[in-house]
């Protein structure tokens, strides 16, 4: 899967040389990571992976700070699933908009839900550092871990530059709960993340939204993958539902019974010619047990 990931997006900026912003001029890249589609009637995983420029980050920081002041005064967090609050939702277009002036790639995957697991079982004699093992992991977690490592780790080996620092930050969840999970969590993301690279990497980092400083940096930062995620896993089962699944490109909107904040989002990712650009990526499954991975491309409608 990782191999036809990076396949497409090579041809697909080979098609259009402004498909990517370029992050290798800066000392750190910035990661944040989120997911979604782990309710019982989902049929979509969503992991979504914000790779940014740390250093080019200043211009979101003001909008951010500054759209903050106008809606979010009372600390609330953004969130794909608490967007029927009306004071979040009237925020959410201008959180997407100073969104655009983030330096990075904003890449999305939607995985069918029926695909079990998309990884070669490793035998345990050949794995030397027990962090590494599913055997010391809960299953469920360490799937969701090893895609979070395994695909993170394939945009990061594309968008940097030798010796950048990486910094990533994901949600204080289940892979992290605690300081020893977290710095297992890290052990397997940078071990994998390493393995993609093609040339020496500088520090890598793991944190979580528990590090923010307060004034909700971090917590915004993982809210851009949080809503693309949200909003995509729910335009694809739309599609699912109505048996009218995209081969390689669909309208905006896709269905009339998606929901207005999905529709939103679905359209703000749609959008080109912004500095912070939009990947969509779809994993189907393929009876009886194979794949296939198919990049999206969004039109508004």
């Amino acid at each position: 899967m990782m191999n036809s990931i990076s396949d497409m997006i090579r041809e697909e900026e080979w098609r259009d040389p402004d498909l990517l912003t370029s992050l290798r001029g800066g000392k750190t890249l910035l990661v944040a990571s989120d997911y979604g589609g782990e309710h019982a009637k989902a049929s979509f995983r969503s992991l979504s992976f914000l790779v940014a420029d740390l250093e080019g980050c200043g211009l979101w920081e003001d909008l951010r700070v500054s759209v903050r002041r106008q809606f979010l005064r009372d600390l609330r967090r953004m969130a794909f699933k608490s967007l029927r609050d009306k004071r979040r939702a009237d925020a959410l277009v201008p959180f997407l908009r100073s969104a655009d002036c983030i330096p990075g790639v904003l890449a999305t995957f939607l995985i069918d839900r029926r695909i079990k697991t998309v990884f070669m079982k490793t035998p345990p004699e050949e794995i030397e550092d027990p962090n590494l093992s599913p055997e010391t992991w809960n299953p469920k977690v360490f799937e969701k871990l090893c895609l979070l490592g395994h695909i993170g780790g394939l945009l990061v080996s594309g968008l940097s530059a030798p010796y950048q620092d990486v910094l990533w930050i994901t949600d204080e969840d289940e892979i992290a709960p605690n300081k020893e999970q977290h710095y297992r969590a890290a052990k397997v993301i940078g071990t994998q993340m390493l393995g993609y690279s093609p040339h020496n990497m500088g520090h890598f980092r793991l944190g979580t939204t528990k590090s923010d400083t307060g004034k909700l940096d971090l917590e915004d930062l993982v809210a851009v993958p949080d809503l693309a995620a949200g909003a995509m896993a729910d335009v694809l089962d739309e599609l699912y539902k109505n048996k009218s699944m995209p081969q390689d490109r669909f309208l905006i909107p896709p269905s009339k019974t998606t929901s207005s904040k999905a529709l939103k989002i679905a359209g703000w990712m749609a959008e080109r010619d912004r500095f912070l650009k939009r990947l969509v990526f779809f994993v189907e499954f393929v009876p009886p047990d194979g794949f296939k991975a198919k990049f999206l491309r969004m039109i508004p409608g």
